[in-house]
């Protein structure tokens, strides 16, 4: 590939990535890219010769002149999300401006999912589909790590034994034809929160998703970090100190053993079904609340671990976590302050978005890849 050619496919990536996140105008895409409005010019009319891209409206910029925004052809392409969880699996379908059309999500005796379930979560959400009569081109999942990426396996997750050296990918090519991709669950809550949550107008922010693993997806520059191998953000693989013997923070702190602690104290078997009751008098019973706040304490060290290696202020928390409350978030956030090295705003919130968050966030980032593709194919 000659060196224009290859220039021209990084102009028109950063192109579809800002119009993913927004309507703009060919100016202000020219702004924000530092290209000419000539290059601009002839990127756009290529996506619309492709049937990608359509003129929206027409509105007034700054100096009083018409400007016509561009958006994309909401049908152009219909993406599959599904997010394997370590006790469920979820699935969304999403259309090319990134609206949900239908979802679905279904429960599995913890650390016992299958790749029959997964092809069953597919599967149903295929049906739907055909239901509304679109057809799906691309399918995207966001799945435990660690992940071989680019060959699309799941290598060796924790606590999910039946799924171990997954090539997924290629099975799913197999099964239904279609263009595939496959990322970390927790980077792809970051891109959830980034098109659909609080990260909306942030170029810098991080998703902690707290569930029965711990992880975190970080977003700089706009850009998600994967670092050099794709394992970024095992925050949850960290080594704590408890009472001298160094343990795994996700086996120690986990959703699923923060309730067996608090199961083991109070002598009864709390769920998530009455656990939500019990967070409302945590206040109250001093027992429950230690235990959240010892939990939110050592995560918020290996967060403050975070924040001093990555200079990440905005931090949404997500999650079955977001069951603990404020007792758990306080902790966190008291934490930080209280040992940060050095004094600025840390803003930790729990994110608005429910564990829906990671199909979503792997339709989106699929999307993105799926256009990426016909982009590199037009020009090839």
């Amino acid at each position: 590939m000659n060196k224009n050619k290859s220039m021209r496919i990084t102009n028109s990536v950063n192109i579809l990535k800002h119009l993913l996140r927004k309507k703009m105008s060919r100016v202000e895409l020219a702004v924000k890219n530092n290209l000419t409005k000539t290059t601009i010019t002839e990127i756009i009319k290529v996506f619309i010769e492709m049937g990608m891209i359509y003129e929206e409206s027409t509105v007034s910029n700054e100096m009083g002149r018409p400007s016509i925004l561009l958006n994309f052809i909401k049908d152009y392409v219909y993406v599959i999300g599904i997010g394997i969880m370590r006790d469920g699996i979820q699935g969304c379908v999403i259309d090319t401006q990134g609206n949900l059309i239908d979802k679905i999500e279904k429960k599995y005796i913890s650390h016992e999912i299958k790749l029959e379930n997964i092809y069953e979560i597919v599967d149903a959400v295929f049906l739907k589909c055909k239901g509304k009569n679109i057809s799906p081109k691309a399918i995207s999942f966001g799945a435990p790590g660690p992940l071989d990426i680019r060959e699309g396996i799941i290598k060796c997750p924790p606590r999910l034994p039946n799924i171990i050296n997954l090539p997924l990918k290629k099975l799913i090519n197999d099964r239904y034809g279609i263009y595939c991709c496959i990322e970390n669950d927790a980077d792809m809550s970051a891109i959830g929160e980034q098109y659909y949550g609080k990260g909306k107008d942030l170029d810098y922010f991080a998703f902690v998703f707290i569930s029965n693993g711990i992880g975190v997806g970080t977003i700089i520059n706009n850009e998600l970090y994967h670092g050099q191998h794709g394992f970024a953000g095992e925050l949850g693989h960290i080594k704590i100190n408890i009472e001298g013997t160094y343990k795994i923070l996700e086996e120690e702190f986990g959703f699923d053993k923060i309730i067996q602690k608090i199961n083991k104290r109070l002598n009864k078997d709390i769920n998530t079904v009455n656990l939500d009751n019990l967070m409302r008098s945590c206040k109250d019973n001093e027992q429950i609340a230690s235990i959240i706040k010892a939990a939110g304490t050592n995560i918020g060290s290996a967060l403050l671990a975070y924040v001093n290696l990555f200079g990440i202020t905005h931090l949404f928390l997500g999650g079955k976590c977001k069951l603990f409350g404020e007792t758990f978030l306080s902790s966190i956030l008291s934490f930080i302050k209280e040992n940060r090295f050095y004094e600025h705003d840390v803003n930790i919130q729990f994110s608005d978005l429910d564990e829906l968050i990671v199909s979503m966030g792997a339709a989106r980032y699929g999307l993105f890849k799926y256009l990426e593709d016909l982009v590199n194919k037009k020009y090839k």
